[in-house]
This record gives C-alpha cells, sequence and structure tokens, in this order.
C-alpha cells in the first residue's frame, strides 16, 4: 500500500513531501545524500495524487523539488490536510459497497463485505441454510473496488455490476412479457 509521508532534516524548517510503497527505506536512501538526520513527521495512507494535492496547495513554500519550508502552524496545516485526505481516501474506498448495498444486503466481515449474489438462484437447500447462518457466497472488497461470486463467478467493478443487474432486470422482463403473450395466446385459440 502506498503512503504520502512528511519528513524533516532536522535542525531545520526544511520539510519533504513525498508518496512510497515503503517510507522507511524510502528515508534511508534520501539519508545517504543528505547532511542533515532525517525525521519522519507524519505519514497516512495516500497515493500520488494525494502527494499532487499538497505540492500544489504549498507550491508557495517550496524550495527545491520537493522540499518545502514550513512555520510551526503551516506545519500542523499541512498534518491536518493529510489526515482528512487521508478520511476522503478512506471515504472513497466504500464507494462500491454503498453503490452495491443498494441491491444486495451486505455485512462486513474483516476488510470485505459479504452478501447473495443477485446473479443467480440458489436452489441447495444447503447452501440457503448456511446464508442465513450468515455464511456468504458474493464478496465485495472496498480495497480493490470490485466485487466476485465464488458460486457462479460474477465479478468487476461498480459499473460492472449495475450493466449485469440492469441486463438481469431486462431478461426477466422480456420473459414475462413472453410468458403474458403466450397465456393471452392459448385462452384466444380456446
Amino acid at each position: 500500500m502506498e503512503k504520502v509521508y512528511l519528513i524533516n532534516a532536522d535542525t531545520t524548517d526544511k520539510y519533504k513531501i513525498g508518496y512510497t510503497k515503503d517510507v522507511k527505506s524510502r528515508i534511508k536512501s534520501l539519508q545517504t545524500g543528505c547532511p542533515y538526520k532525517l525525521k519522519l513527521i507524519k505519514e497516512v495512507l495516500g497515493d500520488s495524487e494525494q502527494e499532487k494535492v499538497l505540492h500544489k496547495t504549498w507550491k508557495s513554500h517550496r524550495k527545491r523539488g520537493e522540499w518545502f519550508e514550513f512555520k510551526k502552524e503551516e506545519l500542523e496545516d499541512v498534518c491536518r490536510m493529510m489526515e482528512n485526505r487521508k478520511k476522503a481516501l478512506a471515504q472513497k474506498n466504500y464507494y462500491i459497497v454503498e453503490i452495491l448495498s443498494t441491491y444486495v444486503k451486505l455485512k462486513q466481515r474483516g476488510r470485505n463485505f459479504w452478501g447473495v449474489c443477485p446473479f443467480h438462484i440458489e436452489r441447495n437447500p444447503f447452501v440457503l441454510r448456511g446464508i442465513k447462518n450468515g455464511i456468504r457466497e458474493f464478496a465485495v472488497s472496498p480495497d480493490n473496488q470490485n466485487y466476485k461470486c465464488f458460486k457462479c463467478g460474477a465479478e468487476g467493478g461498480v459499473i460492472d455490476f449495475l450493466i449485469k443487474f440492469i441486463k438481469k432486470i431486462e431478461n426477466k422482463k422480456q420473459r414475462s412479457e413472453n410468458e403474458q403473450n403466450n397465456t393471452k395466446h392459448i385462452h384466444e385459440t380456446l
């Protein structure tokens, strides 16, 4: 998982905002060319987009490359902004859960959400009993922004889900209309 970090060149007011998968290794590699001891101030889950937002917001404080100069109050604002961005990222991750939960009853277990797949009809009594007892076959991952049914193999993202769901409703409607036409035709011939 990528992280956005804020480090300080000790005994200076110089700070670096960056992102990486391994903050400790990154600090170690930066330390080799730096005369000051580097100190980690803050790290949060994030990506290059978050780093760019921070760089753009604080560009007037940029001194060289990714190095910035902050006063104490500004530093507190940067840390607060990093934390708020982390919360926004977490909310963004639950987007798929919000959308799919309007169509499927989902229950959180660990990091994922589980429910009954809407794309096939379950007829196995053991599975049905398991579903009532909390065993699920349809997983939604907020981290990966996707879903997967371990029974019928349906999988994808939010758009895939909505397209499949709409097609299912359209097919159901078409079958219903066909049955009505067939019933009407039978009654006319009698």
